[in-house]
């Protein structure tokens, strides 16, 4: 049986493919982050000196914490610089974070 966690990010991930100025999806990026308990409410202290752009480019190495820390981040740079998420979106940041969490969390259930 899928985590609900599972869940929200699965559907997160089919919903960052779409290459379109960003509408809904900033909105319900956050909600599900909000909702599963994983918007990181500390991102600045986790990322450290890490460059969050740098590390959204390589998700396919990171931690399902590190993918909930550098989305939260990316989240969080739109209020500081607008478009910021949007241009996150369109270059397929978020795509790679959201399907690396989702990875990590089918290996994770998949080894209980």
């Amino acid at each position: 049986m899928k985590s609900k966690t599972l869940e929200v990010f699965t559907v997160l991930r089919d919903l960052s493919v779409r290459k379109e100025p960003m509408g809904d999806e900033y909105r319900k990026i956050y909600e599900g982050l909000e909702e599963t308990g994983t918007l990181d409410a500390d991102y600045a202290e986790n990322l450290g000196d890490r460059n969050g752009y740098a590390l959204a480019k390589n998700a396919d190495v990171l931690s399902f914490k590190d993918c909930c820390t550098v989305l939260t981040f990316l989240l969080r740079a739109e209020h500081w610089t607008p478009g910021a998420f949007n241009d996150a979106l369109q270059s397929g940041s978020i795509h790679r974070l959201l399907k690396r969490a989702v990875e990590v969390l089918k290996d994770k259930e998949e080894n209980r």
